[in-house]
């Protein structure tokens, strides 16, 4: 969660305050009906179909697909179909992407089998949640799920040995070094490390959101219930449904629930165990103060892809979190384009009430960010002011959000901010 102000107040106080204001611009996109037939757990081939009737720009479809991260789902869908009434243009591009994505996948899985490999040999006890495994487990086949890296978590107290260990299969911290990352990236409890040739990241977590905001399980919940997912051929370890089911919901709210790879995600999960006791991990998720997450992923599930939990958790969301999906809905309906301000303050969606939400946007304006150094770099004993510097810092940045500044300018500042290269960092 970092910052940049670039949305007036009255959208801001829209996608986080819970506001149902409806500031789009259109009535909806047959080409999100279509991706929303698609990533089903349960297709429907009549469904797509008809959806496919609709006036589609075929060149929005792949390009929302592409940016959904489902370009996988929706080849697979238009197999099924024959291609019936797919331009052949468009049958080209998806057929020139896909052994492309095959070849990423196994690539991703041999990639996580050696970091598993190198961990393990360390003694270090980790868990991957993301990427190849949740591929493997959620969907059978790798090359159906879009993934560009691989995400581990291990004990905050082995973060420096986990780092050593990748170290020695070439991956090297993005961010300077360890005592730069302490000071201006640890509030983010996760960091990348990255491979050159062919480019890849490892994304090292010891928790799963930003110090700022709460989420449905901790790292302590996990060790104790870890499941093996095959990747490969290989057995590597993963999080227990429980912990899974919260995580995919926890991270989807975090996201805003913007991509429906997330909700595709989510819905699989559902439908692959129709067992849990959804009223339990209500309850679990409510004791760490992000029962609403839950509620708003199984509520949008149902509501975007037909996939309902079993039990009478879903007319607790019915109730509970009906304004919010709506809100959620239109947002992905109408505009995928995430505004900065929300993917800085993404953490903030795991907020249940005002005060959660008062004390996150109080630490956050404390905090010292890379941004805080990038605008103002100072030797190692200077740190300490960024704490106070920042909300000047914050408050300039809101300043220029009300047109005292152009907004190509904002774009070129923050674009500059962000190709600085990596040794600007000590």
């Amino acid at each position: 969660m970092d910052e940049a102000v670039t949305m007036a107040p009255e959208q801001f106080l829209d996608l986080r305050w819970g506001s149902t204001s409806d500031h789009s611009n259109g009535g909806g996109s047959p080409e999100f009906d279509v991706l929303c037939s698609i990533v089903r757990a349960k297709r429907d081939h009549g469904q797509i179909a008809n959806a496919l009737r609709g006036h589609i720009e075929w060149s929005d479809l792949l390009n929302l697909a592409e940016a959904h991260g489902v370009r996988p789902q929706l080849i697979r869908s238009f197999q099924e179909l024959d291609w019936i009434g797919v331009p052949s243009a468009t049958k080209q591009s998806l057929l020139d992407f896909l052994p492309l994505q095959k070849a990423r996948s196994l690539y991703l899985a041999g990639e996580l089998i050696q970091v598993s490999d190198q961990l393990s040999q360390g003694a270090i006890r980790f868990a991957t949640f993301k990427g190849p495994s949740l591929a493997a487990a959620l969907y059978g086949d790798l090359s159906l799920r879009e993934c560009n890296d691989i995400d581990i978590i291990v004990d905050e107290k082995k973060v420096a040995q986990t780092e050593a260990a990748l170290g020695s299969l070439g991956y090297h911290a993005v961010h300077g070094s360890s005592v730069f990352r302490g000071a201006f990236l640890a509030y983010q409890r996760q960091f990348a490390l990255v491979r050159e040739a062919p480019r890849l990241a490892v994304d090292l977590h010891w928790d799963f959101t930003s110090s700022y905001a709460p989420f449905p399980i901790s790292p302590a919940e996990i060790w104790n219930n870890l499941e093996e997912v095959y990747v490969g051929g290989r057995a590597v370890p993963s999080l227990g449904r429980n912990e899974m089911a919260l995580f995919l919901a926890g991270h989807g709210t975090k996201e805003g629930w913007r991509y429906l790879r997330s909700l595709s995600d989510f819905a699989m999960f559902i439908e692959k165990h129709p067992d849990l006791d959804w009223d339990y991990l209500l309850d679990r998720a409510r004791r760490r103060g992000c029962g609403r997450s839950l509620l708003l992923g199984c509520q949008l599930a149902a509501q975007l892809l037909g996939t309902r939990v079993k039990g009478d958790l879903l007319k607790v969301a019915e109730t509970r979190a009906q304004g919010l999906a709506q809100t959620v809905v239109r947002r992905a309906r109408n505009e995928l384009r995430a505004p900065t301000l929300e993917r800085d303050l993404a953490d903030l969606e795991l907020c249940e009430n005002l005060l959660q939400k008062a004390r996150a946007v109080g630490k956050f304006l404390i905090t010292r960010t890379v941004s805080d150094y990038v605008s103002m770099p100072l030797p190692r004993p200077l740190w300490r002011v960024y704490h106070l510097t920042r909300p000047f810092r914050l408050a300039g940045k809101v300043t220029t959000n009300f047109g005292l500044i152009g907004s190509s300018q904002i774009c070129k500042r923050g674009l500059a901010e962000r190709s600085r290269p990596i040794n600007n960092f000590p």
